[in-house]
């Protein structure tokens, strides 16, 4: 028979490979945030702005055929008849101080300082805890899955 022992329990190094383990998706969320996250958001912007996104809501704008999608699209087509609000009237302003003989910017000048208002708006940091984010979407649709199926029993 063998005498028993007690072995004492302490705090042990983990080996290198938890800490790639624990990091490895760590640092893929950093970049999927960081990185890629701002760069989709920017060329969303610019899609929205002038690109095949912009024609396509054009388009819905003036279908009422397509109930469901102008539903779908309602937050970006308030947003976009707003901003198209905003620019009428600060063109409407840089036309009234150019009547009263005031040094104004070109067109030009302003259309660039419009888009770049519009960069400036796409690169900020969006809510992470927002339901344009599909991950939080996702979480929110298995949570409330989960309590579904523990209320059913």
């Amino acid at each position: 028979r063998r005498p028993f022992t007690t072995r004492a329990m302490g705090a042990e190094v983990p080996s290198p490979a938890s800490f790639i383990a624990l990091a490895s998706p760590i640092g893929l969320a950093a970049y999927w945030w960081l990185v890629l996250v701002p760069q989709e958001r920017r060329a969303l912007a610019k899609s929205k702005r002038r690109g095949s996104l912009s024609s396509y809501l054009d388009e819905l704008e003036g279908d009422d055929s397509r109930a469901l999608e102008r539903w779908f699209y309602t937050d970006w087509r308030k947003k976009r008849q707003e901003k198209a609000e905003r620019d009428a009237r600060r063109r409407a302003s840089i036309a009234d101080a150019e009547r009263r003989g005031a040094s104004s910017p070109s067109p030009a000048d302003i259309e660039l300082e419009l888009e770049r208002e519009a960069d400036a708006a796409a690169a900020e940091d969006p809510s992470f805890l927002s339901l344009d984010n599909p991950v939080v979407v996702a979480l929110l649709s298995l949570a409330l899955l989960s309590a579904v199926a523990a209320l059913r029993g």
